[in-house]
């Protein structure tokens, strides 16, 4: 699989290969908003992207403060970060690396959690087990028992990867995408076009996606869309970045 690590912070990163997909989903789906319709076709440009969450040990290599809640190892995703505070990292980061990282779009998210898949997870169409996502199992898929409960994030790397070779997509924090939040976005003609991003100057709000440690399992979706002031900062919130090639 082809990848790098990044020299400053030592980020590894692999490459997403353009394509085509279906973003959104349908009504049927267990956990679907009507802001995930209607179900469109996307095209994208290649792209980089981290294989894990931006890590405590990565955020304090450029800034020296750590944010997060959950201290307890370099390993652990950093979280507390409003969308703002990633923007001064990557500011940093680019300065020290020559240029090109940045959030994901909304669109570039979706593709790459998918990594080639149609069905509610990368990995099917449940989360049958608490070995698959750090999430809230008292709040399970549909018709399935109650699980484990962690209350807490843990380390990057913990869970499988998907067929991307993209660790957490599905959990453990919420992920801060580039895109301004519009629920009807889905509906513009915009939504279609190729490398789609909404801008975010007329939007008060910023895109999450991925569910968390502290979400149940239909927030953890692929196609799920949630959202945040860009001010905003929860022991549930981090983010992982993109670089163009």
């Amino acid at each position: 699989m082809l990848g790098f690590q990044e020299s400053t912070t030592g980020m590894r990163f692999v490459w997403i290969p353009p394509g085509t997909f279906l973003m959104g989903s349908v009504a049927s789906e267990d956990g679907h908003k009507p802001s995930e319709s209607p179900l469109h076709a996307v095209s994208l440009d290649g792209f980089w992207m981290g294989v894990f969450a931006v890590t405590q040990g990565e955020w304090c290599k450029l800034l020296r403060e750590n944010p997060a809640h959950f201290r307890r190892g370099e390993r652990y995703p950093v979280e507390r970060v409003s969308w703002h505070d990633a923007m001064t990292f990557i500011e940093l980061l680019n300065l020290g690396s020559g240029g090109g990282y940045r959030l994901p779009t909304e669109a570039e998210w979706e593709y790459a959690c998918r990594a080639g898949s149609r069905t509610p997870f990368s990995f099917g169409e449940t989360i049958r087990s608490n070995t698959q996502v750090n999430f809230n199992g008292s709040c399970p898929c549909r018709g399935l028992s109650k699980g484990l409960y962690r209350q807490s994030t843990m380390p990057v790397g913990s869970f499988p990867a998907n067929a991307f070779g993209l660790h957490d997509m599905h959990g453990n924090v919420w992920e801060w995408c580039r895109d301004g939040y519009d629920p009807d976005y889905y509906a513009s003609p915009q939504a279609g076009l190729k490398n789609p991003f909404r801008t975010h100057e007329d939007c008060k709000d910023r895109v999450l996606r991925g569910g968390s440690y502290d979400n149940g399992a239909r927030r953890a979706r692929c196609a799920e869309r949630y959202w945040h002031a860009p001010d905003s900062r929860y022991d549930y919130i981090g983010f992982r970045l993109v670089r163009m090639p």
